[in-house]
């Protein structure tokens, strides 16, 4: 054998091509996260796993889930778990999708009901405005009559809401009483400067 074909047969094999991009690990879904965003970076991980079967896919989805996301993933196959053989990946990713997109546009819902203000409205005409924008949040009936009460107090101008604080309303209705009072007890202490300097001309 030639000196150089020895050398040659002795040479370390030629590393592997390295890939032109970092794979990044993907972050575990949590309820009230964007499934969109989220289903797009896990759609991107599968691709980059394009040998995956069905079931390992499934695999990698239910492993991708922090606890809340796995209970709801278990209701939408009721009676059947995630992970048998006649339950499709395709099948878990769309119930995902239909669950985790109302989910969020709730959570979206309920973000503008805390933002609503009051402004130029009276007192009344805000409590109705919250209840009109409630229906379109879905809130726990549990919440439900709290969720009234929070927004009320967290619309309202700064001097009644601190007062309100104090107090702590049990429901709308009492938050509501409790502002009319607030805010006509200020009318009656800004009009008392002027009776008393009118008075006091008088007097003169």
């Amino acid at each position: 054998m030639a000196k150089s074909e020895k050398y040659k047969a002795l040479a370390p094999p030629m590393p592997m091509p390295q890939l032109s991009y970092q794979v990044t690990p993907l972050p575990k879904y949590n309820v009230g996260d964007s499934w969109k965003t989220w289903s797009l970076l896990f759609k991107v991980y599968v691709e980059e796993r394009s040998t995956l079967s069905d079931k390992n896919k499934k695999v990698a989805l239910v492993s991708c889930l922090l606890i809340k996301a796995v209970e709801e993933l278990q209701a939408i196959c009721k009676p059947d778990d995630p992970l048998d053989d006649h339950v499709k990946f395709e099948d878990l990713q769309n119930g995902l999708s239909r669950r985790f997109l109302e989910l969020t546009n709730d959570t979206l819902e309920r973000n503008k009901f805390f933002q609503l203000k009051m402004g130029s409205s009276s007192l009344k005409e805000f409590a109705s405005a919250l209840k009109k924008a409630a229906a379109s949040c879905k809130f726990p009936s549990t919440y439900y009559d709290m969720a009234f009460t929070d927004g009320f107090i967290l619309g309202v101008p700064d001097y009644i809401r601190s007062m309100l604080i104090r107090g702590k309303p049990a429901n709308l209705a009492t938050a509501l009483e409790s502002a009319e009072n607030i805010q006509l007890s200020k009318s009656s202490l800004n009009a008392c400067p002027q009776s008393s300097a009118n008075l006091s001309i008088n007097q003169v």
